[in-house]
């Protein structure tokens, strides 16, 4: 039986962010070099005020006033201490018999904020230096100094555990960071440029970087080009991922362990909790990539171009595989879930309690392709623009330090990754824009290709979900492709005045079905505008 507990009312929260930004400069050109200097600072407070949550412990003894549940709500809830002894939660019809301090008691407002600071002093400088066949060799370099810092405080009453529907998520660090970097721009000779870069960071918390990149762009023709380039990466650990502190979220998981004892419900996957922490011991990421492509200017007005990609990371950052969570033993359980006459049974998972860890590497391979051709309308009603964008990926393959792999590409899985957005391998945008003057009119086509409803690709377990009757859900275990069309226009009737709107999802598509997803709430977080419906905006803006 579920209650919902319409009486307390509903879930609210009340948020108040807060932005600062500082910036100061100075510019000069001394000696054939250009250069500039700033410093910034930046800071970002959010602050969140939530009412409609109940609290475990006066919720057990409202409901079942055992001593034991008493004497825990007595030692942890000011609330319900006030309270008149042998006072109970009256639910359903007789909830209005309930004094505003029982509600006081279970649902008092609870808090939290979040804090992130940025300070940085910057310095480049460029100049030009003699002369190569293709033109002057172009150089700059640079230098940096920033300081970060993060910080979420925990909701009151989550670092108990004592939020029902709310788990725990705090995290603190901060660090400094030093850069310096230099690049050169050579035109070898006419047609032909050749870069080159690299980049030195130290972070305080994770040590050295350097990252190098070179490029290479020959133009045979002016409306031809073939481009290349080659590049290192480096991202160093979040205060999230390497501070102190933890992130709960839930996910669908299956229990190996009373599956393998006999219990079949265990045997498919559920909705569970999620714990995540950070670990202090995690390496940065390290990338390697490259890319070669080609632009295509076949008529004056008409730009394509096409490129392939490849990025290659190693001790990538992920959360720990949920299975192997599970069967090291990191989980909580509800032992009163276990099923009578069959021995040894612990219990139902109630959350996963996993750290973050470097996997072995992910490579990701790909195609872009970009197009635009525009072209002016007779009589003086402005100009027609088209544009185009497709993405294509071949492979999101990951291995984990153990040798095993998981393809993701056109798949609902790495669900840690992208909280079960899924990853199709294909998504394109479409636009045709109208300008004239003061006017412009967007009609904007976003698709999403089909994804299959599996883990990953060849998924021995089939389809992740399944309705009650046992059969794939959705039919034929695939999230059906999702195309949706918005019209955007703007308009300035005076230069300081601008009017401005949309209509998104101009034909009130519907999402399909996505039993896997975030939250259980049945669509698509990439299909958010099939779930909201047809969406109306409009709005003004004066520049003093």
């Amino acid at each position: 039986m579920r209650y919902l507990a319409g009486d307390v009312g509903p879930r609210r929260s009340d948020i108040e962010s807060t932005f600062t930004r500082a910036l100061i400069g100075v510019r000069g050109s001394h000696i054939g070099w250009d250069w500039d200097t700033s410093l910034l600072y930046s800071s970002s407070r959010v602050s969140n005020d939530r009412n409609g949550f109940l609290q475990r412990d006066a919720t057990f003894a409202l409901l079942n006033p055992t001593p034991t549940n008493i004497a825990t709500a007595i030692a942890n809830n000011p609330g319900y201490r006030a309270l008149p002894v042998g006072t109970v939660w009256r639910i359903g019809e007789n909830a209005f018999l309930n004094s505003p301090a029982v509600y006081a008691a279970l649902s008092p407002e609870i808090s939290n904020d979040a804090k992130t600071e940025i300070a940085q002093l910057d310095f480049k400088a460029t100049r030009e230096f003699g002369r190569l066949a293709g033109g002057p060799l172009g150089v700059a370099v640079g230098a940096e100094f920033r300081h970060e810092s993060a910080e979420l405080e925990p909701t009151t009453g989550t670092e108990r555990g004592n939020i029902i529907g709310l788990g725990y998520s705090a995290y603190d660090g901060q660090r400094n960071v030093f850069a310096m970097y230099g690049e050169v721009l050579a035109p070898v000779w006419p047609g032909v440029e050749v870069t080159g870069a690299m980049r030195w960071d130290h972070f305080t918390d994770v040590g050295n970087a350097y990252t190098p990149k070179v490029g290479v762009k020959w133009t045979p023709a002016r409306q031809f080009a073939l481009r290349a380039t080659w590049a290192r990466g480096f991202r160093a650990p979040s205060p999230a991922e390497n501070g102190v502190g933890g992130l709960a979220a839930f996910t669908n998981a299956s229990d190996p362990v009373r599956c393998a004892l006999g219990v079949q419900v265990a045997c498919n996957p559920a909705n569970i909790a999620l714990i995540t922490s950070p670990n202090p011991d995690l390496d940065p990421e390290r990338s390697k990539s490259y890319n070669v492509g080609i632009i295509w200017d076949p008529l004056p007005r008409t730009s394509i171009s096409l490129d392939y990609w490849q990025i290659k990371r190693k001790n990538e950052i992920n959360q720990e595989q949920i299975p192997a969570a599970i069967l090291a033993g990191r989980v909580a359980r509800d032992p009163t879930t276990a099923q009578a006459g069959i021995p040894g049974d612990p219990g139902a998972i109630t959350a996963v309690l996993a750290s973050y860890v470097n996997s072995a590497q992910t490579k990701v391979r790909g195609l872009d392709l970009d197009a635009r051709h525009s072209m002016p309308l007779p009589n003086g009603f402005g100009n027609l623009v088209f544009d185009a964008k497709w993405t294509h990926l071949f492979k999101w393959l990951r291995t984990e330090r153990d040798g095993t792999s998981q393809d993701f590409a056109g798949t609902h899985g790495n669900c840690d990754v992208t909280n079960c957005v899924g990853t199709p391998d294909n998504r394109a945008n479409l636009r045709a824009t109208w300008e004239r003057s003061n006017f412009r009119l967007s009609a904007n086509v976003n698709y999403r290709g089909k994804i299959d409803n599996t883990l990953f690709k060849d998924d021995p377990e089939g389809c992740a979900s399944h309705f009650a009757n046992g059969n794939d859900a959705p039919t034929d275990c695939e999230l059906a492709s999702f195309t949706t069309v918005d019209l955007v226009f703007r308009w300035k009737p005076q230069q300081k005045w601008e009017v401005f709107g949309s209509i998104q999802n101009v034909f009130d598509k519907v999402a399909p079905l996505d039993p896997l997803t975030y939250g259980a709430v049945s669509y698509n977080p990439l299909d958010y505008a099939g779930a909201v419906g047809r969406l109306f905006t409009l709005g003004a803006r004066y520049t003093f």
